[in-house]
Order: structure tokens, then C-alpha cells, then sequence
């Protein structure tokens, strides 16, 4: 006599080749492949928030390595840790 919930459910081959009901269908699916849908990056809506995202990007995504950026030969030096 097998245990509770060790027996393994009977499902129905469809003519892809994949298992009926544990695969679920949704937008972003081409050629039998599933895309991973990506988020949009987020646009500055001024120049400083382009000034503050570049000097993430540089210092990968750490404010602290902002503040403590030590290039100074970089034109947006003067302005990553000014306010609007």
C-alpha cells in the first residue's frame, strides 16, 4: 500500500509533447520558449536625477561609493551629491 500523497498524478500527453495542466499560458510566450519579461528602466524626469542614476551606475548602485567617489576628473563630480 503506497503513502498518502506519494503517488504520482496521471495527466495526458498533448501533441506538443508537453504536459497538460502544468504549463500555463501567457503573453510573452513564441516558439515554445518562454520570454522573461523585463522592466522598463526608469527615465529622469530632471537632469539631476540623470546626474544621480549615472553616479549609481559608475559606483554600482551604492550610495555610500557615491559619497565616497574620489574621481574627480569626471564632470558630473561636482554635482552627485547636490539636492534639487
Amino acid at each position: 500500500m503506497p503513502l498518502k500523497g506519494t503517488r504520482k498524478k496521471a495527466t495526458k500527453k498533448t501533441t506538443k509533447g508537453t504536459t497538460k495542466g502544468t504549463t500555463k499560458v501567457t503573453k510573452g510566450i513564441t516558439s515554445g520558449t518562454i520570454t522573461k519579461r523585463k522592466r522598463k528602466p526608469s527615465i529622469p524626469k530632471t537632469p539631476l536625477d540623470a546626474i544621480h542614476k549615472k553616479c549609481r551606475e559608475c559606483c554600482c548602485g551604492t550610495l555610500a561609493e557615491v559619497q565616497a567617489c574620489e574621481i574627480d576628473d569626471c564632470a558630473l563630480w561636482h554635482y552627485r551629491l547636490t539636492e534639487d
